[in-house]
């Protein structure tokens, strides 16, 4: 009896490849992601630093511009966060676009894995049919000799 062949492997392993792909894409969502909120994290360390430094500079006596530099570097900072915080809200739609073409992908691909199943047990059952049929005729020709 001749082996099981899917007739649609090609196009289920074209899916799984866009199945893969995707999850490929939603990994370097999840990198970006990460790498935005720790850079996040940095600015506001410095913000920290910046607020801490000028406090330093209380007991000494500095030149109004030096001390004029502070609120200037401390709003550049919040302005990147703001930056980031909006890459990072724009990531977060990203993700959740490529969640939902993964649910579909993987949709894409069970329904074929089914299918599949499907006719392996098909082509179980005629096989075991065939095999059947075959002893029984191997029995009836030898008890006709």
């Amino acid at each position: 009896m001749k082996k099981f062949k899917f007739k649609l492997e090609s196009l289920k392993k074209m899916r799984e490849l866009k199945e893969k792909q995707i999850k490929i894409e939603l990994g370097k969502i999840v990198k970006q992601t990460y790498d935005v909120k720790v850079e996040i994290q940095k600015l506001e360390r410095d913000i920290e630093i910046g607020y801490e430094s000028q406090e330093g500079l209380v007991t000494k006596t500095v030149g109004a511009r030096f001390i004029g530099f502070y609120p200037l570097y401390i709003e550049g900072i919040k302005a990147k966060i703001k930056t980031k915080n909006d890459e990072l809200s724009l990531l977060e739609k990203e993700y959740e676009l490529k969640v939902e073409q993964l649910k579909q992908a993987r949709g894409k691909v069970k329904v074929l894995e089914r299918f599949e199943e499907k006719e392996f047990a098909h082509y179980k059952k005629e096989s075991k049919k065939k095999e059947l049929m075959t002893i029984e005729d191997l029995i009836r020709m030898r008890g006709n000799l």
